[in-house]
């Protein structure tokens, strides 16, 4: 989850902000182990334009997983743990939800 401006900011602490999105814009990962790079997430590729990967696990015309790409990209273990997940509906956005609830909505109290 990002960081949002809050209101009636410094303006000290709005240019913080600013700032800190124009570096993260700037900023390439200098690869070692991969092991703290979030590769389909961060801008990693070393291209002119867009830096994210475009790969697709679920395939856009059946709406289902790619098993023959995933076996390919995945271990075991993970392929098989992201071919049991359930896609409710490729047409819509991802979004958060708690894991400990038996259906989307849930209560804190």
């Amino acid at each position: 989850m990002g960081v949002t401006l809050g209101h009636n900011l410094s303006y000290t602490w709005r240019s913080i902000f600013y700032a800190k999105m124009i570096i993260k814009e700037g900023f390439r990962w200098k690869v070692g182990s991969g092991a703290e790079i979030r590769v389909w997430n961060e801008p990693w590729l070393r291209l002119e334009s867009n830096l994210y990967l475009e790969t697709r696990i679920i395939d856009a015309l059946s709406g289902s997983w790619n098993p023959s790409l995933i076996h390919q990209l995945f271990c075991p273990r993970d392929a098989n743990a992201i071919l049991r997940f359930p896609i409710i509906d490729p047409y819509t956005m991802d979004e958060r939800v708690w894991r400990f609830a038996n259906s989307e909505n849930y209560m804190v109290n």
